[in-house]
């Protein structure tokens, strides 16, 4: 029964209207918390990236251990951030333009 809701956009319309809600506020950023590593993909083709408050903590942690992290660690560790965060403005365009043709709807601007 789920496969049928499959690749029709139904993830992309839920996160634009996620993202309207957060732009017709005010806000600037939207912000994902603990994001799945098969759905990281998803987000990242919308703009999304791990959120520069949390890398900057790791990079400071990192300065703490030692400065040879190898690098099957660090990108173990940038899959792991608990918070990711994209510009709304951004990800409003993205996701429109992956919309269209499939809803028909008036894009913020």
């Amino acid at each position: 029964m789920l496969d049928a809701y499959r690749n029709i956009s139904i993830g992309v319309l839920l996160m634009y209207l996620a993202v309207s809600e957060v732009w017709l506020n005010g806000g600037a950023y939207l912000y994902l918390m603990f994001p799945i590593f098969k759905a990281q993909g998803f987000y990242i083709q919308f703009g999304f990236h791990p959120a520069p408050e949390e890398a900057s903590e790791r990079h400071l942690l990192y300065e703490e251990w030692d400065t040879k992290v190898p690098l099957e660690k660090k990108l173990k560790e940038s899959r792991s951030y608990l918070f990711w965060r994209g510009s709304v403005c951004i990800a409003s365009e993205l996701l429109m333009k992956k919309l269209n043709g499939v809803f028909i709807f008036k894009h913020m601007n």
